[in-house]
């Protein structure tokens, strides 16, 4: 009995010993707020503050937009009301696909056969979003998906569905005007996507794809002029009507974005009879290219478009293209010479371009229109633009040291972007992986990625993950203690299965 109870006594120590201690929980003052009044915390932005996921807005991505996770870790400190304009459907309005005769809800991904490898990327049902039924009086997030700098103090937004549901004179008024109504204490803002990325994902204002949302696809890039004069002319005003604090983010390049670098310039491979389909269709367009150039100037020769021999093993080929930009020329009939050419590895296919069409012959035997692709002189000009949007966002703090900070999303998502490019057969470029708290994050847009399926949008990680980027620039720019946001408690993609 002795033995017995000398047993029990030792357990017991040993569990004592070796019991998990749990952490403690941190608390929060309102000193920890630093410079920041969680008073009236609006946000003003785009589709990307808004919460749009997987092309779309709809309700659960929604409750998790950049701005709602800020506010919700502002709350822990101290109580914030951000309230957002809910939509309710959980498929919403495809910003990409959605035309004036057909409307599409986010994409999802499927997989269709139980014997594939990865799973589809397909389209829902969509919903166009119906009234806002709240307190117009106590939104917060005034992000609205499609919205460029210069529709921020213009009635004409109201053309757009998402502030028209919002807007306080529907027709008439104007979102600054909204936000300056409300008398904001603090602003989280971040404008300017829009103002490159409608151009950039129609390959440079290229689109075949039939009569399209005016409110939301434009297909020219904003002038530096103009979003220089807006953005400075937009924190003036909010800065001269409210004593207020603002966060506002920078702006990545299309170059940090899946939908541009996820599939290689050259991610085409052609088998035997392939590959001898593919040549015999520019046998002729190749005799005419070589005669045309005998006589042509350096700068007009036009290029051969050759595909490389497999030698046991399938090669990589540079895919076909259209190429509108290319000299004008004839066959030896005088009939014009189609204007094809192969892609170079400066260049971009975009995410459009999906393997059935490959399968297809499309990128081979059918060139790629031009609003699938980036040609290397485009993505000069676009890179160039967005980099005077962040010259102007730089110059919005050198005006107010005190009122201002920047949220440097830009380097935090090229980081990403660094790590998941990867080559033809899908060896990355880098070998270095992120983690957070033990989970890798990447870029690739599968489940470890925090780029919604659309290949532009964060998913639920990326915005907590962004959302981090702001509050690190508060809680160094404004002497806060926010605490940042696990980001791991929320999910990348996710996937399905319908068998």
């Amino acid at each position: 009995m002795r033995i017995t109870n000398l047993l029990l006594f030792i357990i017991l120590l040993l569990y004592g010993a070796c019991a998990y201690q749990f952490p403690e929980e941190e608390l929060y003052t309102e000193t920890d707020l630093g410079k920041i009044n969680p008073g009236n915390v609006i946000a003003v932005g785009d589709d990307f503050l808004a919460g749009v996921m997987d092309g779309a807005l709809y309700h659960s991505g929604q409750l998790i937009s950049i701005p709602s996770l800020i506010a919700g870790q502002l709350n822990i400190v101290s109580p914030v009301r951000f309230n957002q304009p809910t939509v309710e459907s959980e498929t919403g309005l495809n910003l990409f696909k959605s035309t004036a005769d057909t409307v599409y809800g986010k994409w999802i991904y499927r997989f269709e056969d139980i014997t594939a490898a990865l799973p589809e990327r397909l389209l829902t049902g969509g919903e166009v979003p119906g009234k806002f039924s709240g307190d117009k009086s106590l939104l917060g997030n005034f992000a609205i998906p499609g919205l460029v700098i210069d529709k921020l103090n213009s009635s004409s937004l109201n053309e757009n569905p998402y502030y028209n549901r919002i807007a306080t004179s529907p027709g008439t008024s104007t979102l600054l005007l909204d936000i300056k109504a409300l008398n904001p204490t603090f602003i989280i803002m971040w404008l300017g996507m829009n103002d490159f990325l409608g151009y950039a994902i129609r390959g440079a204002g290229n689109s075949n794809h039939g009569e399209e949302s005016s409110w939301y696809k434009g297909t020219k890039l904003t002038s530096s002029d103009k979003f220089q004069q807006e953005l400075e002319q937009t924190v003036a005003q909010l800065m001269n009507s409210c004593d207020c604090k603002i966060v506002i983010g920078n702006l990545p390049d299309v170059g940090s974005l899946p939908l541009f670098y996820w599939r290689p310039y050259n991610q085409l491979f052609l088998d035997g009879m392939r590959l001898t389909e593919a040549r015999s269709k520019y046998t002729d367009f190749n005799e005419a290219v070589a005669a045309f150039n005998r006589a042509a100037s350096e700068e007009n020769k036009r290029p051969f478009i050759d595909f490389y021999d497999n030698a046991g093993g399938l090669h990589p080929q540079p895919m076909v293209v259209i190429d509108n930009t290319l000299s004008d020329a004839t066959y030896p009939d005088g009939k014009p010479l189609e204007k094809y050419r192969q892609l170079l590895n400066n260049e971009m296919v975009l995410l459009e371009v999906s393997d059935g069409m490959l399968n297809k012959g499309f990128g081979s035997k059918i060139p790629l229109t031009e609003d699938l692709y980036l040609s290397g002189q485009e993505i000069l000009e676009i890179g160039h633009r967005v980099a005077l949007y962040n010259t102007a966002i730089s110059g919005i703090l050198r005006n107010y040291p005190d009122n201002v900070v920047l949220a440097d999303v830009a380097a935090e998502v090229n980081k990403i972007a660094g790590i998941s490019k990867a080559d033809a057969w899908g060896v990355p470029f880098n070998n270095t992986i992120l983690f957070f708290d033990g989970v890798p994050l990447d870029g690739t847009l599968g489940i470890n990625s925090i780029f919604s399926i659309d290949g532009v949008h964060f998913n639920q990680r990326g915005n907590a993950f962004v959302a981090n980027v702001f509050i690190k620039a508060l809680n160094t720019g404004f002497n806060s203690r926010i605490p940042t946001i696990n980001i791991n408690r929320y999910p990348g993609n996710s996937y399905t299965a319908s068998f």
